[in-house]
């Protein structure tokens, strides 16, 4: 069943990685796998390295059932 997560930051989305791939069970090189990237940027990403690949965390998030709705904020 698919979680929704609303972020308005990307620090909100990049904790969800980890926390709903630990709660599904699934390793780092598993996710990566299943998402079609490295899983380099997965282990980078989970130690709050920059984000660089927008694409690729939401598609993380995706592969982990988890729906993402993104508020911008301007400052």
């Amino acid at each position: 069943m698919p979680v929704s997560l609303r972020a308005t930051r990307p620090e909100d989305l990049v904790a969800a990685v980890r926390e709903f791939r630990t709660l599904r069970g699934i390793s780092q090189v598993e996710l990566a796998a299943r998402a079609g990237v490295n899983r380099q940027y997965v282990s980078d990403l989970e130690r709050g390295h920059v984000v660089k690949q927008v694409g690729y965390l939401l598609r993380l998030l995706q592969h982990l059932g988890v729906d993402v709705t993104l508020t911008l904020e301007e400052e």
